[in-house]
Parts: C-alpha cells; sequence; structure tokens
C-alpha cells in the first residue's frame, strides 16, 4: 500500500474526506492542516537543534504525514505533482 493511500484510510476512519474536486478544504480544516504542518516544522527544528536524530527523523515523518492529508483533503493528485517535481529536479 503507498502511503498516500494510507493516510487516506486514516482521514476516512475519522469521516475526514476530500473535497469534490480539488480546491481547498473548508476554511476551517485548511487552517488546522497549516497549523499541524508548522508544529510539525517547529518541532523538526527543535530536535535539529538539540542534534536529537531520532526526535529529527520523527518529525520528517509526522511532516510528511500532515502534508499528504493537507493534500487528500485537497483532492489534489499528489502522485502525478510529485513525480511532476521530481522530474524536474
Amino acid at each position: 500500500m503507498d502511503l498516500f493511500m494510507m493516510v487516506a484510510e486514516f482521514h476516512k476512519k475519522f469521516g475526514l474526506e476530500p473535497t469534490d474536486h480539488p480546491s481547498f478544504p473548508v476554511e476551517e480544516i485548511w487552517r488546522l492542516k497549516n497549523r499541524h504542518l508548522q508544529e510539525e516544522l517547529d518541532e523538526l527544528r527543535i530536535a535539529a537543534a538539540n542534534g536529537d536524530l531520532e526526535e529529527y527523523f520523527d518529525g520528517l515523518i509526522d511532516l510528511v504525514y500532515v502534508a499528504l492529508g493537507a493534500a487528500y483533503l485537497a483532492n489534489l493528485p499528489f502522485e502525478q505533482g510529485f513525480l511532476r517535481v521530481h522530474q524536474a529536479n
């Protein structure tokens, strides 16, 4: 199973469904996701500053998980977008 589908299953379990078409979810949801992204990024920075590799690794995973969730809720074609960025790099 791919990571995006795992995150989609998590959101579905809590009744969080994506938009009908690629778009921002309701304001409350995108604000929540943006806060979560910032919190995870802050934790990542703290772990790096403290030289805590285990917490840094955990922070990276959390950051990716929240980002995938945000893409899922906005009904964005994450894999296609990721491949496009990868090919451009």
